[in-house]
């Protein structure tokens, strides 16, 4: 154990704790909530220690059971994968500390051991297809991600729950099959599953075979787009965050599309070569479909009447934000994007949790009943304002950083539509979350008086509300420390 990388053990560790759940509870175990934040804790402090093992020592490799690249399973460690392993873990960590006596009662008594043995194994799967570097490990991942999801989404059993689960247990599947189908072309094209070796025999073969090449690139983008919820792909998403438990919506919203953004990043940059992706024309084909997804998104957002599926609508416009930075392909764009890969985790899964607390605590699922919160949870609401404003781009917050990133990167690829796009957008955001913040302060009855909630909700509610919100605060007004990380991961992507 003592020569394995502290980044495989953070998937040993997980899928260890996976397996314990269930005997614990069969034995009456009743602090689940305790050994979660136990369990995360050394998840997280394994994937400090990994990002920081980077820094020192460069990209290293990891070979499962001693075999070479090109027959085993190998993880990579490099300054993507560390940062988003980080990233994984620290949202985790969050949001099982906020997992608290009140959060907990959405989840029935009799499930909760479940409930964490499949939090466990959906933070294992995250994990392994961040660092994999085997496209065929990457597929076993993207399958246990999508069935601990679709689990997560439906333990509830009420039909809401059920007819959200089955609509994303059918639509993953046909996203698995995709990416399986591309594989399964990769393989036949360069006799190779690992990513490194795939991608330097597609350069030669792309030229050969440019049918079967554009074939499984075209396969590969559907599946990641379909799992990433890119618009119009995005169908299963707002069931989904509005039936899930608060704790399940905050780890899909922060957490599970980010994943496979990175691996879409890993594949399209790493194995189907960029300049393929550019010459087929797929990169501008995703550049539209991301500028759709940024102004549907906003617009969809603001015909919603329930909280939880504004929140879901607007994601669908980050991940076309996000998209956007990607196809660019820019160095600024993909700065961006990646940029706002974690910043709309930090921001989102804040939204969610602030939003969870007014929703078990008050019961207001509608937008209208959000009326004189800020007197009730001014705590609750003046961080849930914080994480909007930072949603819309106001400086100095970290969302705006990210998009200004990403509009600089229209400029130099000369698309200046898209950064009218980027403009309209942000003003749209303000249209659907600035009246929430208003009414929520200014609104309902104003004899009453504001009405602090710290005894209420707790330290352990609190602790993770304010961490978020100082990350916001510190990523906008320091944006330097991780611009300049990231630069460092887009350089090796695009030299």
């Amino acid at each position: 154990m003592l020569g394995v990388h502290p980044g495989v053990l953070v998937v040993l560790v997980l899928l260890i704790s996976a397996f314990i759940s269930p005997v614990l509870d069969q034995f009456k175990f009743k602090r689940f909530s305790i050994f979660a934040i136990g369990v995360s804790g050394i998840v997280f402090a394994l994937s400090i220690i990994t990002i920081l093992r980077v820094n020192s020592l460069g990209v290293e490799y990891y070979h499962f059971g001693g075999w070479t690249p090109d027959k085993g399973i190998e993880f990579i460690f490099g300054e993507l994968e560390a940062l988003m392993l980080l990233l994984v873990s620290g949202m985790f960590f969050v949001v099982y500390i906020y997992n608290q006596k009140k959060i907990r009662a959405e989840i029935s008594k009799h499930l909760r051991g479940w409930y964490f043995t499949l939090a466990f194994m959906l933070q294992a799967s995250l994990s392994g297809l961040i660092l994999t570097n085997d496209l065929f490990n990457m597929f076993v991942f993207i399958e246990i991600s999508a069935l601990t999801t679709v689990a997560l989404i439906s333990i509830n059993e009420n039909r809401d729950t059920v007819f959200a689960s089955i609509k994303y247990l059918f639509l993953t599947a046909v996203g698995s099959s995709s990416v399986l189908f591309s594989i399964g072309l990769i393989y036949l094209l360069t006799g190779y599953l690992n990513m490194d070796l795939a991608g330097m025999e597609l350069i030669e073969l792309a030229g050969m075979y440019p049918a079967a090449s554009s074939m499984a690139m075209l396969f590969m983008f559907f599946g990641l787009a379909m799992k990433s919820a890119l618009f119009p792909l995005h169908i299963w998403l707002p069931d989904a965050y509005y039936s899930a438990p608060t704790i399940s919506t905050a780890i899909m919203a922060g957490i599970v599309g980010k994943a496979y953004i990175v691996v879409f990043i890993k594949v399209f940059y790493k194995v189907l070569s960029i300049n393929f992706f550019e010459q087929t024309n797929l990169a501008n084909i995703t550049v539209i479909m991301a500028g759709i997804a940024i102004i549907f998104g906003s617009l969809f957002a603001i015909g919603q009447t329930k909280i939880k599926r504004m929140l879901a609508y607007s994601s669908v416009a980050q991940i076309g934000y996000i998209f956007l930075g990607i196809a660019l392909a820019t160095e600024s764009g993909l700065t961006g994007g990646i940029l706002h890969i974690i910043n709309h985790s930090i921001i989102k899964t804040l939204l969610f949790l602030t939003v969870g607390v007014i929703i078990i605590y008050t019961g207001a699922e509608n937008i209208i009943d959000f009326q004189g919160a800020g007197r009730k949870y001014p705590f609750t609401m003046i961080l849930f304002s914080l994480s909007a404003l930072a949603m819309v781009g106001i400086p100095p917050l970290n969302g705006f950083m990210s998009k200004w990133t990403i509009a600089m990167g229209t400029l130099e690829a000369e698309k200046p539509l898209y950064l009218v796009i980027i403009i309209l957008s942000s003003l749209l955001n303000g249209v659907y979350y600035l009246p929430i913040i208003i009414q929520s302060f200014f609104g309902g009855d104003e004899e009453l008086g504001y009405n602090w909630e710290f005894k209420r909700l707790g330290f352990k509610i609190i602790l993770p509300l304010i961490t978020l919100a100082a990350l916001i605060l510190l990523i906008g007004i320091f944006p330097s420390y991780p611009i300049n990380y990231i630069n460092r991961i887009v350089f090796s992507l695009i030299s």
